[in-house]
């Protein structure tokens, strides 16, 4: 019997909630002034400069080429396109990590029952062979007694005891 995936619908949820928040993030970095100025300008011009490098690389032209900037206000919409993505990024590797913590934590779990288990089957184990060895015993004194009182063998064959693993 399976139970109902409430982690898993709660990380859609998150997963869903997470794109307007990235959309509510872009909106307000674009009218912080500290926020457009060093956290979203700077990105947008590193990526913009590593983009166009690589396009000219794979061109075959790199020689000679001086890279121009992005103009303010495109930097500004790159740079808050880029924080929106790495928050939707962030909050799906933050899901990623809870659910390998969380499968991880089921597998320990159910490893101690299983070592719990296996520990109660040889302790029980150690108990019928010492019960098979002690009514192995006593059948043998019976036959010895029995042969006593009748003075004649039985010919019946000793219980062979199983040794301990």
């Amino acid at each position: 019997m399976s139970s109902f995936p409430v982690i898993k619908l709660f990380s859609l949820f998150v997963k869903q909630i997470s794109k307007p928040i990235a959309g509510y993030i872009k909106r307000r970095s674009k009218d912080n002034y500290w926020v457009r100025t060093y956290i979203c300008i700077p990105p947008a011009q590193l990526y913009h400069r590593y983009d166009v490098r690589l396009r000219l690389w794979i061109s075959g032209s790199t020689k000679g080429k001086k890279i121009q900037p992005l103009e303010e206000q495109q930097a500004i919409n790159e740079g808050a396109d880029l924080l929106g993505e790495m928050f939707v990024l962030s909050v799906a590797c933050g899901l990623i990590g809870m659910e390998y913590y969380r499968q991880a934590w089921n597998a320990a779990i159910k490893e101690e029952q299983q070592d719990t288990s296996l520990t109660r089957l040889t302790k029980d184990m150690r108990k019928l062979r010492l019960m098979l060895n002690e009514q192995s015993d006593d059948i043998d004194e019976l036959v010895r007694l029995i042969e006593v009182l009748s003075e004649k063998p039985l010919g019946v064959q000793k219980v062979v005891t199983i040794p301990n693993r």
